[in-house]
């Protein structure tokens, strides 16, 4: 994975190398040089905080104890989940929390992977990824597929966070351009740190 930064020519000035299977690590380095290369001032401030949000709800299930997990979410985030087995729709912090220390009382080994970028905005991104475990009563496996759609607010901190099964890819776009207000596919001039990968 080639995380590529270019000048106002689109000649590439900057690049940085990650290993196939650490997309989730590119992502966070990517909001962090975001931060890096913002305006000093409420601009920086506002992307360095959403890279901190970035960092800790990625690696929150190495986080059991859920503290930098809370960190990332603003007091009035709203959860949806878009499938065929939901969850109730929460809001605030807490609810999500509690729901998210939940899956930690049935599940050994749980593992999230990212898996591969959808959408990406400065506050805004549609990811693809894993969740597998083992369940602690049945002793069973489980994997499943689903899209993460994550909103950050004027703080960094996460304001909406959305799942759809792994399938409904459609109904998740079509709800990243609602929430963006522009194609996931347009041509972005103005962004110049990207990520590079295998095209899925």
């Amino acid at each position: 994975i080639l995380l590529s930064e270019s000048d106002e020519r689109g000649r590439i000035q900057r690049l940085e190398i990650f290993a196939g299977d650490r997309l989730r690590d590119a992502v966070v380095r990517l909001y962090e040089r975001h931060a890096e290369l913002s305006p000093d001032g409420a601009a920086r401030m506002r992307a360095a905080a959403t890279a901190h949000a970035a960092a800790a709800l990625l690696g929150a299930l190495g986080d059991q104890g859920g503290e930098r997990f809370e960190s990332a979410l603003a007091p009035d985030i709203e959860f949806t989940e878009h499938g065929i087995v939901t969850l109730p729709s929460l809001r605030g912090a807490d609810e999500v929390k509690r729901a998210f220390l939940a899956v930690f009382e049935v599940t050994d080994d749980i593992d999230n992977r990212t898996d591969d970028i959808l959408g990406l905005e400065a506050n805004v991104w549609l990811l693809r990824a894993t969740l597998s475990g083992t369940g602690r009563a049945s002793g069973g496996l489980f994997e499943r597929s689903l899209l993460s759609l994550l909103v950050f607010g004027p703080d960094g901190r996460a304001v909406r966070y959305e799942v759809f099964d792994g399938d409904r890819v459609d109904a998740a776009l079509a709800r990243f351009d609602e929430l963006t207000g522009r194609a996931v596919d347009a041509e972005l001039d103005d962004v110049r740190v990207q990520l590079l990968g295998d095209p899925h």
